[in-house]
């Protein structure tokens, strides 16, 4: 065999020793009606003057250091804008972690995260959200907060 054949024999090992590793489980889209509230969740359903905002996730449990997403829907007389967000820890404050949402359709903002690894094996998170309603001819804004906890392990 010649060195032409190493060479390339080589190089096209190091292209695939070097290409990033697939995470074929987050690659799943999971269906708006497979989210679902925590066993740990402090509440699934927040009541509010404007409406109902409920805060589901795409698993049964939050491992440290697995993404996860989670997704905020909104019942109510009012068009939801936007929602924005941030997590902290309630066992043990590690700083705030953003959480960036993209709308999925009027009444539904998903965002995907992940909690990070402490020195306890359970953890108490909580998530701060707001969101910004407008009537119906965009002409009032009404700023809703509220929040959850929820638990993780590692």
């Amino acid at each position: 065999m010649n060195k032409t054949f190493y060479c390339f024999i080589s190089i096209f090992g190091l292209i695939f020793a070097c290409s990033p590793a697939k995470n074929h489980q987050n690659d799943s889209v999971v269906p708006l009606s497979q989210y679902q509230c925590l066993a740990t969740q402090s509440h699934c359903n927040i009541e509010t003057k404007q409406g109902v905002f409920s805060v589901t996730f795409d698993r049964k449990n939050i491992k440290a250091e697995a993404p996860f997403k989670l997704l905020v829907s909104y019942k109510g007389t009012l068009q939801l804008k936007q929602v924005t967000g941030f997590m902290e820890g309630k066992t043990m404050f590690m700083g705030k972690i953003p959480l960036f949402f993209s709308q999925e359709n009027k009444s539904h903002y998903i965002a995907e995260t992940m909690v990070v690894a402490c020195t306890e094996p359970s953890m108490v998170w909580r998530m701060w959200f707001t969101a910004d309603l407008y009537d119906n001819d965009m002409q009032t804004e009404v700023k809703q907060g509220f929040f959850i906890d929820f638990s993780s392990e590692y």
